[in-house]
């Protein structure tokens, strides 16, 4: 299959530089992890699959349609491609997709507990409500309906016995919700190892930050 046109070059030198730093945080290990981005077009750039995202260039990333349908790159595109489909279909605001396996999430993802209370501004802010999604084979439709239910109303993931997915306008607020969701389950593992419990704000203290978080987040 042909290279990416030169109009996508750039956006894909910028999505194979988040897959280096998404690796470098320990968040992909082996082949694990794939990333993508909305483009003009109606198309879809992302990583491929069988690569460690340690490794992407530019040259390796692939070019989709909306319907899955690999048009450029010299690798085959990730079977998990399915659930980036399925949120961008489902919310027109999000241009950017991340999926990872970020260790202390992982960590809370294989068990039925829910780490994400709201107890900072980070959290507060960039994550809101993350979704707990329940264990479906990855790539599958099965896992797409279920993150389409949910595309509208959050654009973060937590998936059960798998990793995250983060969500944003750009690639960098996906790799920020993905960084603040896993500093939270370091947060809540320590805090649990201590056997402490966290403070919790107060109702007046989360209605402002959801106030400051709509005047800062468009």
């Amino acid at each position: 299959m042909e290279e990416l046109p030169l109009d996508f070059k750039k956006m894909a030198g910028e999505l194979s530089s988040f897959s280096r730093i998404l690796h470098q945080k320990g968040f992909a290990e082996a082949n694990g992890g794939n990333l993508s981005v909305r483009v003009d077009g109606g198309m879809i750039l992302s990583t491929p699959t069988m690569m460690s995202k340690g490794d992407v260039t530019p040259s390796d990333i692939v070019l989709c349609n909306m319907n899955g349908e690999q048009i450029y790159g010299t690798r085959p595109a990730s079977s998990e491609l399915l659930s980036h489909l399925a949120i961008y279909k489902a919310n027109p605001q999000i241009n950017a997709v991340i999926h990872s396996h970020p260790p202390y999430c992982c960590s809370y993802a294989f068990t039925n507990e829910n780490p994400f209370e709201p107890l900072s501004p980070e959290s507060i802010i960039w994550l809101g409500k993350v979704a707990i999604i329940d264990f479906e084979i990855p790539g599958t439709p099965a896992l797409s309906e279920k993150l389409t239910l949910h595309s509208t109303s959050t654009l973060a993931f937590l998936l059960r016995n798998h990793g995250i997915i983060t969500c944003g306008g750009t690639l960098q607020e996906a790799m920020w919700r993905s960084e603040i969701m896993e500093r939270q389950c370091l947060a809540m593992h320590l805090i649990v190892s201590r056997g402490s419990s966290p403070v919790q704000l107060t109702v007046a203290q989360l209605e402002l930050m959801n106030l400051i978080k709509s005047n800062y987040i468009k």
